[in-house]
């Protein structure tokens, strides 16, 4: 700069070095502009060519969708639906087409066999690049194939809009002519087996030029159009929300989404569970008016509602429903320990197998995953577990004797944690009984206790159920609950009894077994309504207000008039209004005998 500026003030001017050099400075920034102007201006032709393309498969899509699914055939007619490309009417006999769909505006001019050409603002055609104008050139090509499945049953609008071209193509299959049926409904669009068909796929195929008249570009548009005549059933895809927690106040919305919800009137909406009553869902129209993708229910109060429910759409008027099992779930708070202890409140300390009480709420009833962590140890053994208390055997492993293991103690219920408490797990040298493989059965079944201080087996080593020894298979495997014994389940002539294992005199703490009862013969066993039997057999427990007898379809329960006695080897009934030939089971502890006794009422 400061050089130009001195020159300037000469009057001698600029020398012609410096003047080319300037010019060839200028020319190199020109080129630069210009590549710049004409790399923009191809990328807009090419773009301009793309988005006619698209506009041209869209608008052919659109007359696609005006054209009737099926229309009867006319030879004089001429008339056209969106399958004539399946088959063409020639010397009195119906013969495949070639794929094609005939959507030309002069069908003197169309060849059956050839694509359909529909010429547009590109010349010469694209592919030829020599400057000359074809005639059938593939420019727009339309294919259209049915599938072979049922819409309601098989396949959703919505899943086909994800990648119709992904389909599986076996399913779309070629129109069969039913030539059992009069000449103009020949072409009703059946499969092999005689079933109408639903669905068409389109595919629009438009070959374009995109830069300089040589390059031949694609572009392909798919649909599925399925046959408006065709009954869409009810389908629900998901809720939101699709669970909330159990309150009795403020009315929750769950928005129901999928297809095939009534229009007329508002499908019903039901939450149902066996055993349960159902619960009526008030359905309102999003936006105040139906529409068939989406209603809204309102459900007002949840209180002891928690767990899973399967929710019901019932269409309105025609009652065609569709359902989500166990698509709705209500939670319950998560469930609080107040306090924890042993042999009573304050004492926060015992060792394993010693059975200690945890108050609280909210624990519910006890579901096969449900169960309390001390630390990271799990426990196996539960005599008692309701709404406001758990009673459980401390798990192992056993700290060394005159030491303890402090650790923090949850119980985890129906996919929630409660708050920790702190407990600590002391030493003892006995043998311990942390739990059982399971805590029902029958005499002859093996059972696998686990604990801690088994030791090796010595000869005055031995595992007690009830008053009896068992049979012992093994003493002293290893297991991730501690070390196991294997047994033989001996026979009881009481219900609930204890497992216990003796270290030669040392006695281990128990842990409560439950026989399932057992008939062995009735007497009488037969007799008209109100004649007396006794039924005989062993442990069928002390009778608790849900323990029953079922005397050929009727239940007997503790208090009936016609229960009688209740005893561990010995119930005593009246035969039943109602009574048929049939059998008899009693039930204890919600166990039923696996071997019922045959009744036989005089007359039937």
């Amino acid at each position: 700069m400061i050089a130009i500026n001195r020159r300037l003030k000469k009057e001698d001017g600029f020398t012609m070095i410096e003047v080319i050099f300037a010019f060839v400075i200028l020319a190199v920034g020109i080129i630069g502009v210009t590549g710049v102007f004409a790399y923009s201006g191809t990328y807009v032709r090419r773009a301009a060519a793309r988005e006619a393309a698209k506009n041209l498969a869209r608008s052919k899509l659109e007359y696609i969708k005006t054209l009737p699914f099926y229309r009867q055939w006319d030879s004089n007619e001429g008339d056209r639906d969106r399958d004539d490309f399946y088959w063409r009417y020639e010397g009195g006999v119906p013969q495949s087409n070639d794929n094609q769909l005939d959507l030309s505006q002069s069908s003197d001019e169309y060849v059956y066999g050839q694509p359909y050409i529909e010429d547009w603002d590109y010349e010469p055609v694209p592919g030829t690049g020599d400057g000359q104008e074809q005639p059938h050139e593939e420019k727009l090509i339309v294919t259209v194939q049915y599938q072979d499945v049922d819409y309601n049953d098989d396949i959703s609008m919505a899943s086909m809009a994800v990648a119709t071209s992904g389909m599986d193509p076996g399913k779309w299959v070629p129109k069969e002519p039913n030539l059992e049926l009069p000449e103009p409904q020949y072409d009703r669009p059946k499969n092999t087996g005689g079933d109408t068909l639903e669905m068409l796929r389109v595919n629009i195929t438009v070959h374009f030029e995109e830069f300089q008249k040589v390059s031949d570009s694609e572009y392909v548009l798919s649909d599925v159009l399925v046959d408006p005549e065709v009954e869409v059933l009810p389908k629900i895809y998901y809720l939101d929300p699709d669970s909330v927690v159990e309150e009795d106040e403020d009315p929750v919305t769950i928005e129901i989404h999928g297809e095939g919800f009534s229009t007329e009137e508002l499908p019903e909406v039901i939450l149902r569970r066996a055993g349960e009553p159902d619960v009526d869902l008030t359905v309102t129209a999003p936006g105040g008016s139906p529409i068939p993708t989406k209603v809204n229910a309102q459900i007002y109060d949840t209180t002891g509602m928690h767990g899973y429910w399967d929710l019901w759409l019932i269409n309105q008027p025609d009652e065609h429903a569709c359902v989500l099992r166990d698509g709705f779930r209500i939670d319950r708070d998560a469930p609080m320990i107040n306090s924890i202890y042993h042999a009573a409140p304050g004492d926060t300390g015992a060792p394993p197998g010693e059975v200690v009480t945890i108050d609280g709420n909210y624990f519910d009833e006890r579901s096969v995953n449900d169960c309390v962590y001390f630390g990271s140890r799990k426990a196996l053994a539960y005599p008692v577990w309701n709404e406001t208390e758990v009673q459980v055997v401390v798990p192992g492993p056993v700290p060394p004797p005159g030491s303890g293991a402090g650790l923090w103690v949850k119980v985890y219920n129906d996919g929630q944690w409660s708050n920790s408490v702190a407990f600590t797990i002391e030493g003892t040298a006995g043998p311990v009984v942390t739990g059982l493989d399971h805590y029902d059965g029958e005499m002859g079944e093996s059972l696998v206790i686990y604990g801690n201080n088994f030791g090796d087996m010595g000869g005055s080593d031995k595992v007690e159920i009830g008053t009896a020894q068992a049979t012992i298979f093994w003493w002293g495997g290893q297991s991730a609950y501690g070390e196991t014994i294997g047994v033989s389940i001996p026979d009881s002539q009481i219900a609930v009894v204890p497992v216990s294992v003796y270290k030669g005199v040392v006695e281990s703490n128990e842990v409560g077994f439950t026989y399932h009862p057992i008939i062995t013969q009735l007497d009488p066993d037969s007799g008209p309504v109100g004649h007396t039997i006794h039924i005989e057999g062993k442990c069928f427990g002390t009778a608790q207000a849900a323990d029953h007898v079922e005397f050929t379809g009727i239940n007997i329960y503790p208090g009936d008039p016609e229960m009688i006695s209740w005893s561990e080897t010995d119930i005593t009934v009246e035969v039943p209004e109602g009574a048929v030939t049939g059998y008899v089971y009693v039930v204890n502890d919600g166990f039923r005998c696996s071997d019922p006794a045959l009744f036989t009422k005089p007359g039937g």
